[in-house]
């Protein structure tokens, strides 16, 4: 009896431990920041790597600092890079992206139960690259793991797990993480409606200045550093009214909400290019 304890305990450590370094946590800046600057800064280093038109760079990098800002919101629109051919540049975007959320965590292949486990486990930010092969076959329940985790208040999902004397119990794990899916065409539509979509189109010679070389770059990482020295100070987010702006209604207005409300925070010429993005 000692011994299978002993061994379920290492078992359960064992599986903790992979959790947590399956993900790298990003170290703050050790200085203060003006948010509306450092989303200046991440517009134009963006624009180095990868070419997307501007409304579509407002959106990706209001959408990375609301990944820092994830407890805050009720509502975590995924966000969808989608390209119409390959050499688009969607998984350099996807790498990009990566450097500036907290506790990334890439895959081109998961199952429904691998994320709601990761997300309980590790509380990722999950980065999803090849979702066109992803979802090519009937795949309704990842579909539905990944639809739950857009609004807080429904993001958990219940599986029967074996109990200690053998029979079986219900047992809930959350689903909620902010998701970025990038493939070649549009996503199954009860997922294309719940994301962001920023639309990918093949560079012309020199409009892509800089090489992602092995997915990294300080200068991108440091931006996503003083994203996360940001959200230290935050305790909540403006409240947005969008009953007279035409277009933003149901879940388009809800996918918006949230980085529209960050967008009013940070200041400056943000809330104008949030809502022109919008």
């Amino acid at each position: 009896t000692l011994d299978r304890e002993v061994q379920k305990r290492r078992k359960s450590e064992t599986e903790e431990a992979d959790a947590n370094s399956l993900v790298t946590e990003i170290v703050p800046w050790d200085e203060e920041v003006e948010i509306s600057a450092v989303l200046h800064e991440a517009l134009e280093v963006i624009s180095e790597y990868v070419h997307i038109h501007v409304d579509a760079r407002v959106a990706v990098v209001l959408w990375a600092l609301h990944t820092h800002l994830h407890d805050l919101v009720s509502v975590s629109p995924r966000l969808a890079i989608q390209s119409p051919e390959m050499r688009c540049g969607k998984s350099t975007l996807l790498e990009v992206v990566a450097l500036l959320v907290p506790r990334p965590l890439m895959a081109s292949s998961i199952t429904s139960a691998s994320v709601f486990r990761l997300i309980e486990a590790a509380k990722p930010t999950l980065l999803l690259d090849e979702s066109d092969q992803l979802f090519r076959r009937d795949n309704a329940e990842l579909v539905a793991v990944i639809n739950s985790s857009h609004r807080k208040a429904g993001a958990f999902v219940f599986r029967a797990e074996e109990s200690k004397d053998g029979g079986f119990v219900p047992v809930r794990f959350s689903t909620w993480a902010p998701i970025v899916l990038a493939g070649i065409r549009e996503l199954p539509p009860t997922l294309q409606d719940r994301s962001l979509v920023v639309k990918m189109e093949r560079a012309l010679p020199g409009e892509v200045k800089k090489h992602l070389r092995d997915g990294y770059a300080l200068e991108i990482a440091d931006v996503g550093r003083k994203f996360a020295r940001f959200a230290q100070g935050v305790e909540g987010l403006p409240s947005i009214d969008l009953s007279e702006i035409a277009g933003l209604h149901n879940r388009l207005g809800d996918n918006w909400r949230p980085l529209l409300a960050i967008a009013e925070l940070a200041g400056g010429a943000w809330p104008g290019l949030a809502l022109k993005a919008a």
